[in-house]
């Protein structure tokens, strides 16, 4: 009789393998934001678009290297013998565990092109928009806090305390 549920054992031995399988990519990923803030700062606008365009070409060769032998591990369950004794393999965790593996492989490709922007985008110093915020969003920040700022120190200086009954002040202190 197997032990634990097959999907917990399926989940455990694919995850582990895809996570192994990655590491190529985010190893990419974090080359590509080191090389473009180098040639950003040496005003190499030219070798940050070629970079790009070659890790994609990498990028893509990972994924047919990676999601090839991931693929090949699928068969019988190969992957679930490395990281599982035999006792715990059943047909429903080779079928669960393939299943899993054959949708997040298939994406690999997705993925490479998502890392290698976002983070060529971070490396030029635009890491707000790496981290999602929408142009609207950054747009109006700045200007709001400002005004914030400004209505907080006319309060301050004609002696209006704010709505929680402070003056502003973190924790009530003094003025120095």
């Amino acid at each position: 009789m197997a032990a634990g549920n097959p999907t917990q054992n399926r989940f455990g031995a694919a995850n582990k393998l895809n996570n192994f399988l990655m590491c190529p990519m985010n190893a990419l990923s974090t080359a590509i934001v080191s090389f473009n803030a180098q040639n950003l700062g040496a005003g190499r606008q030219d070798r940050i678009r070629r970079g790009t365009g070659k890790s994609l070409l990498i990028g893509l060769a990972m994924y047919l290297v990676l999601g090839g032998a991931g693929m090949l591990l699928t068969i019988n369950g190969a992957y679930q013998y490395l990281f599982m004794s035999a006792d715990k393999i059943t047909a429903a965790t080779i079928r669960c565990g393939n299943l899993y593996l054959y949708v997040d492989l298939s994406m690999y490709f997705a993925l490479m092109i998502l890392l290698v922007f976002r983070s060529g985008v971070q490396g030029v110093g635009h890491a707000e928009f790496a981290a999602g915020r929408r142009l609207r969003r950054a747009g109006r920040a700045v200007p709001a806090r400002r005004r914030a700022q400004k209505a907080k120190r006319e309060r301050l200086k004609i002696g209006i305390r704010s709505a929680d009954g402070t003056d502003g002040r973190l924790c009530g202190s003094k003025s120095r």
